[in-house]
């Protein structure tokens, strides 16, 4: 009756309690699945680091003398200095190339993302025949992509004071930065949402579920 798929159940279902009863206050309870989740987190990280770096590139290094490893390899015990007063400074070389070949990495994609991307969806032909003839050729989902990036960089810039006609573009430009942000808060908002109805849905079905297969009413 009691088998390891029931006690998973029963300690997800006690976990989620604890982590809402913060609902109501800050409590042991809560405090307890708080630290057993960063608790776990960490422990799968560590774990997830020595199976795909430390074991399959640095444990070989004695065996394989891989000689490009070894740089990483110093950068990476260099990080622990941070742990001894007087020569935490050391750690900050590592920090700095980390920043650096991240940034260097992730530099190209934001700006084909970011910039490149915005740029060549700005620029979209207003007509376009393939859509039709007449009316039905004109990209309207192009002209509002224009006027709404238009009044928004009017809106920031600040080099001309906002008189004449950037005025109202201005404003108009605060508008879809408002639709913008409230869009994106409702898609948080629902995401959230999604996470607890899942989460109520555990405990209604799985777990409710388990307890009335016990008592014999067949659950849900």
């Amino acid at each position: 009756m009691f088998s390891s798929e029931a006690l998973g159940i029963w300690i997800g279902a006690g976990l989620t309690l604890c982590i809402y009863s913060f609902l109501y206050k800050d409590n042991p309870f809560y405090k307890f699945a708080e630290h057993i989740y960063v608790g776990v987190s960490t422990g799968y990280l560590v774990c997830t680091a020595y199976f795909n770096a430390i074991k399959p590139y640095v444990l070989p290094l004695s065996a394989d003398y891989n000689e490009v490893m070894i740089i990483p390899t110093i950068l990476g015990i260099l990080l622990y200095t941070r742990f001894f007063g007087k020569i935490s400074w050391i750690s900050r070389y590592t920090l700095a190339f980390i920043i650096g070949a991240g940034a260097g990495i992730s530099a190209p994609n934001v700006i084909q993302a970011l910039i490149i991307r915005q740029v060549g969806n700005t620029i979209t032909p207003f007509y376009n025949p393939a859509l039709g003839a007449g009316i039905s050729a004109i990209n309207f989902d192009a002209i509002v992509v224009f006027i709404v990036v238009v009044c928004v960089m009017v809106y920031f810039f600040f080099s001309v004071e906002h008189k004449g006609v950037l005025a109202p573009t201005a404003r108009l430009g605060i508008i879809f930065l408002m639709i913008y942000f409230g869009a994106a808060f409702g898609y948080t908002v629902m995401g959230r949402v999604s996470l607890a109805i899942g989460r109520i849905r555990f405990l209604i079905i799985d777990w409710i579920g388990l307890i009335l297969q016990w008592l014999g009413f067949g659950g849900f």
